[in-house]
């Protein structure tokens, strides 16, 4: 259905039976013979195409397709699943070659044409695999081991004897740790690592999974649908727009009038969403329903990120803040070793300061679509890092600009916070205001995460802590003491877990070059958690054994108060030097 006109060359891939045209989902209420029955007897009655008028409305597209090229067609299909098994052509190829009988069809091999067969190509790997880890192969053999280990890990035929081959010779048990050596994660890594915090974090998670996932870059089918990570990009883009948006109007998110606000976001929705429209949202009335509700759901949010910064001291001063952009910050770029560097990628939803005459307080938001918590045990194991990584960035871009001549003022954190994009359904007595509804939607949707302990900086953040807070994940008692100190520490215990979040990153890099794909498990000390392996996508190809959910090595309840866990961090810190 593109809306392109002059095509001079067109591609159509993944031309095979079941694809193009898609096979009808026999899921719903009512059968084909009743939906038919319905249609013919009530009149003016409008249902969902049947499974017919379906393939009917499909082949008109495919019709108009392939007439739109004026020079060049191009099709291609699969010949084998990933697990080898044969896939038949879409009937398109057929009608193709009996329309133009003379028409060019040419055969790829899977392997490079250097093989006749499998079998051998396999011996060649085989052969190369050992010399690649000792670091004794050219770049252009280093290459086709990597292609070749991607091929045959997704062939059934090959698979088995292949991860069998990893197992006992290349990750041997005998060394201690699971690896792969230096020289084979240099081939598939490189030297100079670019990654992002969320690979980290998976790395931190399991070591393994991230070695098939970014070593051997295996992929699970790609479905051309609209999932949930789709809508986290739109939150994400909607609200990036209605920021760039705000910053050219004439208001400000603390003083613009709510049917302005409202009509401002749904413009930044639907600039967002015309792309999605074309490529993945159709007409029907459940995308259409989605759209309405994202819509909602963007207007909630920037109802309570206003009422929130109206609430407190702090004002947004840099939006979707790249790292790109900042190639001088030392905390984004880490040495690993004299030949090996590791740059950091991501982006910073928002940063909110507040200069006060102690110095300048830097608070950091970080936009999800679904519930998100602090938890210091995942930050000690390295599984949840990425806000502490943003605000040591947000510091350290700070700084810079504090030191600027005639400014000098210290920059101190104020806070690492979530905010999740929803429009919750509260519960609530009988004859409530639409006022009190409201507070209680603010309450659900306050912010969650760390922040300053210091009772001066909370109040900065939300001017009615002691009477009714609705910004942070705080709460004082009558004593005007904090009722919790869990979401709470202090600026010191921040520069610790600055400085731990740093040096964990570097060992983490440092395993990653060394070639350490090791399992990772509880020993105590250093690690109290195993990966939850419920719902890994790379389970057919692990090595590794789990057990269902509910084994002691894999869960997260340690008992550990965010004290401990900081002493922990300042304990390692000191080991290290």
């Amino acid at each position: 259905r593109s809306r392109l006109n002059d095509i001079k060359a067109l591609f159509i891939v993944g031309a095979n039976d079941g694809v193009i045209p898609r096979v009808a989902s026999s899921a719903g209420i009512i059968n084909e013979s009743e939906r038919e029955y319905l249609t013919g007897s009530v009149d003016k009655l409008i249902l969902a195409p049947t499974a017919r008028e379906d393939v009917f409305t499909q082949r008109l597209y495919i019709y108009m397709a392939v007439n739109k090229p004026k020079e060049r067609l191009f099709v291609s299909y699969s010949r084998l699943s990933s697990g080898g098994k044969s896939l038949p052509p879409s009937y398109i190829i057929r009608k193709l070659k009996n329309a133009a009988p003379n028409v060019h069809v040419e055969t790829k091999s899977d392997l490079t044409a250097e093989y006749s067969d499998e079998s051998e190509a396999f011996d060649a790997l085989t052969s190369m695999l050992y010399p690649a880890l000792r670091g004794t192969i050219s770049s252009k053999k280093a290459n086709r081991v990597k292609g070749l280990l991607k091929y045959f890990i997704g062939n059934k035929s090959y698979k088995e004897r292949l991860l069998r081959m990893v197992k006992d010779e290349i990750l041997r048990e005998d060394t201690g740790s699971d690896s792969i050596g230096s020289a084979l994660a240099h081939v598939l890594y490189g030297k100079r690592i670019v990654t992002s915090i969320t690979r980290l974090e998976a790395y931190a998670n399991c070591a393994y999974r991230y070695f098939l996932e970014y070593g051997l870059t295996l992929r699970e089918r790609e479905v051309f649908s609209f999932e949930a990570r789709d809508m986290g990009n739109i939150f994400h883009d909607s609200m990036k727009t209605y920021s760039q948006m705000m910053s050219d109007g004439r208001y400000n998110w603390a003083d613009i009038p709510d049917d302005e606000r409202d009509e401002l976001m749904d413009q930044a929705v639907d600039a967002v969403i015309g792309r999605y429209r074309e490529e993945k949202l159709s007409s029907s009335a459940r995308y259409a329903y989605m759209e309405n509700r994202i819509k909602k759901i963007m207007r909630r949010s920037a109802s309570v990120v206003s009422s929130q910064i109206r609430k407190g001291k702090f004002t947004p001063k840099y939006f979707e803040v790249d790292f790109d952009e900042l190639s001088d910050n030392d905390t984004l770029s880490i040495k690993l070793s004299d030949e090996d560097v590791m740059r950091l990628r991501g982006r910073i939803d928002r940063v909110d300061t507040c200069e006060t005459e102690e110095g300048i307080y830097i608070r950091i938001i970080d936009y999800k679509s679904s519930n998100h918590e602090m938890d210091l045990a995942a930050v000690y194991e390295g599984r949840q890092l990425q806000l502490l990584v943003y605000l040591n960035a947000a510091m350290g871009l700070e700084k810079r600009e504090a030191e600027k001549p005639g400014k000098s003022m210290d920059v101190i954190p104020a806070g690492v916070l979530y905010y999740h994009m929803d429009d919750p359904i509260v519960e609530a007595s009988e004859g409530l205001t639409a006022d009190d509804i409201n507070k209680l939607i603010m309450k659900d949707l306050r912010l969650r995460g760390l922040v300053n302990s210091d009772r001066s900086v909370l109040e900065m953040m939300d001017k009615d802590l002691a009477t009714d807070p609705t910004v942070i994940p705080v709460s004082l008692t009558t004593k005007g003491e904090l009722r919790s100190t869990k979401q709470a520490v202090s600026a010191d215990d921040f520069d610790v877990l600055s400085k731990y979040v740093t040096r964990c990153i570097r060992n983490m890099g440092r395993s990653i070059v060394a070639g350490n794909v090791a399992i990772p498990k509880p020993d105590g000390k250093h690690r109290f958690t195993g990966p939850n392996c419920s719902f890994c996508p790379y389970s057919p190809v692990c090595n590794n054994i789990r057990g269902p959910v509910g084994d002691t090595d894999i869960q997260s309840e340690t008992g550990r108060t965010n004290a401990e866990w900081i002493d922990l961090m300042r304990e390692n810190d000191e080991s290290d030097r």
